[in-house]
């Protein structure tokens, strides 16, 4: 569960970071589906599905350490107040995922021993 918690934070990362880059470039003037509402909607339901069950309920049952679980619930928290930050929201929610996908990299090699 980390592994996808961890690979899905971390491309939806890369996908806010440099999206708004190539459609400033011109690049991607045909993909607009890839900076529709819906998709960024689905994407951040599956980062709070992964972040729920991976880390939420791990913490609850002891399995998760303090700092991971408090990391995640940042990266969590960015994504969520992202549009709240105008100018800023490219910045931000790239590193809400990029503390998500952290959070669940250093849980799954922790818990890995």
């Amino acid at each position: 569960m980390d592994f996808w918690g961890g690979t899905s934070s971390f491309l939806c990362a890369i996908h806010c970071a440099i999206l708004p880059i190539l459609i400033s470039l011109g690049l991607l003037q045909s993909q607009s589906w890839l900076s529709h509402p819906i998709f960024e909607i689905i994407m951040i339901g599956i980062t709070i599905y992964f972040v729920y069950n991976s880390l939420i309920k791990g913490y609850m049952q002891g399995l998760v350490t303090k700092a991971t679980f408090y990391t995640a619930i940042f990266g969590l928290f960015l994504v969520c107040i992202h549009h709240f930050m105008g100018g800023f929201s490219s910045i931000i929610i790239a590193a809400g995922g990029f503390t998500i996908a952290a959070a669940h990299f250093v849980n799954f090699f922790v818990s890995a021993d």
